[in-house]
């Protein structure tokens, strides 16, 4: 018996040093990796610039409005190590310090497609014509070629095309998707509040119509137009054709394939590989058995900002406003109210920075969390000037942040205004009583007492009670707005009601000062500023891998894994949650309006 207890204590000890042991080594692999990962973050890999060099951009991602320094954002688990994906911010410094870098000769474009908005890409087209100003190439290559990244390369000196190639030019194209013959079928009503002049706020339409309202399919192909008049105005600048050519090979897809661009002056040779490689070699002034040294922007950042940077103890503030709008705080890629506050807090508070530049590319959000930001931008302006440079989106809330700056800076085809609200209720009654057989009931002390309620009819109270809140904010926003262009709340409701404008019509209109990129903004801000050297600081602050690690991230690694594998159906199913009214009433600009 004491032998078999003396067996049993034995091995269950044994067992539970095992447990231990295997639990310890666990930790020691699991932080071992996540060392690995922050050490692959955070280690500078800036390369020693060669003479005879070329940037190389091989933009195979979604860039995103600045650079994510979260490690593992981009992690990969074949080696354990980050794959560095530079932002629209990052891609810019490099290719204008490039210009001024004599060890570096020109810049190689490599990429089939662009996964960036319209004004992202218009900007990357004026750094690469800036850069040539230089005297500099710019070389591209491209087994086929879409539109938008058409639109870029054809600022460069040669577009190259693999000879079974072809090119995407076809004109712009831009989508309506509708919920409501999906919501009948599963007995979802779609409650709907707006004020009455808000005809054009279009967001809700999806809810209640099958297809677009006159107002809508007006108001996108007006915007859609002006985006594509001003394309075909720059590519045929640059290929020295003009806008009607080009329209008409976009008409007739007479680009489609490779014989059709070139014929058409749209390309200027279709090569293999090797063969372009050849004229590069040609172009460096090497020999052919020598090899191109290329310069990655990831590696080259560092030294970009180095060289244009200038150490001082004046400053310009840049404020990212990338995302949708919403209250409290945000993670990277999203605007709350409470992060935006608190850095603006800090910003107005550094008695170092004598400027700030708004950088927005939001479609909107929260009209409570706009209001909230419009108000500590207030504080701010009177401390200091403030430029907006809007992105790719300014719109709606979006654009109620950016309406008291002391200047707005667009690009022409920004996608901005949308200056309107509206509120979503859903009415769940017929789904689960008649489609599931589920039914409710409640005890209430008073009348209201269970307001939002979605699984009954409104009642007149609660739809006179939120009408009279949307007609408010609306009118708020209209004041806003007024206030800070100079204009009559009734001249801005003329070109509000929900609107969208591109930035060319925007300026047109009084709602945009300035049409130009990100560097327009910051020479505005300099020269407003008195200010000769400064340096520059970035907010919000980027949390490193240790404060992400263990700070509380859960909702952000559930919207990551999500993203990964829902991809844009994700971003669908988080803008019709976020829309709904008990989040506050909405200042969001059309949908999901995504120009093709």
């Amino acid at each position: 018996m004491n032998k078999f207890w003396s067996s049993f204590f034995g091995s269950a000890l044994g067992s539970l040093v095992a447990i231990g042991i295997g639990i310890t080594l666990s930790v020691i692999i699991f932080f071992g990796i996540i060392g690995s990962i922050a050490q692959s973050a955070d280690k500078s890999e800036s390369t020693i610039v060669k003479d005879n060099s070329v940037l190389h951009l091989k933009l195979d991602y979604p860039v995103t409005e600045r650079t994510n320094k979260d490690p593992f954002a981009n992690f990969n688990p074949m080696n354990f190590s980050t794959d560095k994906k530079p932002g629209l911010n990052d891609l810019l410094v490099c290719i204008k310090a490039a210009k001024t870098d004599d060890k570096i000769k020109g810049i190689y474009l490599d990429f089939d497609d662009l996964q960036m908005g319209a004004a992202s890409a218009e900007e990357l087209r004026l750094a690469i014509t800036d850069f040539r100003s230089a005297g500099k190439f710019v070389y591209s290559y491209s087994e086929n070629l879409s539109q938008k990244a058409y639109y870029v390369v054809s600022a460069g000196d040669q577009v190259y095309i693999d000879p079974m190639g072809g090119l995407e030019l076809k004109g712009l194209s831009a989508g309506f998707m509708s919920f409501k013959s999906a919501m009948d079928k599963i007995g979802v009503k779609a409650v709907i509040l707006r004020p009455d002049s808000n005809k054009f706020k279009s967001a809700v339409e999806p809810f209640f119509l099958e297809k677009m309202s006159q107002e809508n399919r007006s108001q996108t192909a007006l915007y859609i137009n002006s985006v594509w008049a001003d394309m075909l105005a720059k590519m045929a600048e640059s290929r020295k054709s003009t806008s009607e050519k080009l329209n008409d090979v976009a008409t007739n897809l007479l680009a489609y394939d490779t014989d059709g661009a070139i014929s058409n002056g749209l390309v200027d040779k279709a090569a293999f590989k090797d063969e372009f490689w050849k004229d590069v070699k040609i172009k460096l002034g090497i020999g052919e058995t020598d090899k191109i040294s290329f310069v990655k922007p990831e590696n080259y950042i560092d030294q970009a900002r180095k060289q244009l940077g200038k150490k001082s103890d004046k400053k310009i503030a840049v404020l990212y406003a990338t995302g949708s709008i919403s209250n409290g705080k945000a993670e990277e890629g999203a605007i709350g109210s409470t992060t935006m506050s608190e850095s603006l807090k800090k910003i107005r508070e550094d008695e170092s920075i004598k400027a700030l530049v708004l950088r927005i590319n939001s479609p909107g959000g929260s009209a409570q969390a706009s209001e909230i930001i419009w108000h500590e931008l207030e504080l701010t302006r009177a401390k200091m000037p403030i430029i907006v440079s809007m992105g790719d989106y300014a719109a709606s809330g979006g654009y109620y942040i950016a309406c008291n700056a002391d200047t707005i800076v667009a690009d022409n085809t920004t996608l901005t205004g949308s200056i309107g609200v509206f509120g979503l209720l859903v009415n769940t009654k017929e789904l689960f009583e008649n489609k599931i057989g589920l039914k409710s009931d409640t005890v209430n002390t008073n009348a209201n007492a269970d307001f939002y309620n979605t699984n009954r009819d409104m009642s007149e109270v609660e739809q006179k009670i939120l009408t009279k809140s949307v007609n408010k904010t609306y009118q708020t926003f209209l004041k806003r707005v007024a206030d800070g262009r100079g204009m009559t709340t009734a001249d801005v409701d003329k070109i509000a009601q929900g609107r969208i404008w591109s930035g060319v019509d925007a300026k047109r209109l009084g709602l945009v000062d300035v049409l130009g990129g990100f560097d327009v903004a910051l020479d505005i801000a300099a020269k407003k500023a008195g200010l000769e050297e400064y340096e520059l600081v970035e907010y919000p602050k980027q949390e490193n891998t240790l404060e992400k690690m263990f700070s509380n991230k859960t909702e952000e690694v559930v919207e990551k894994v999500a993203t990964n594998y829902l991809g844009e159906h994700y971003k669908m199913i988080l803008s019709v949650k976020n829309m709904e009214l008990k989040n506050g009433v909405q200042a969001r600009m059309p949908y999901s309006l995504e120009v093709r």
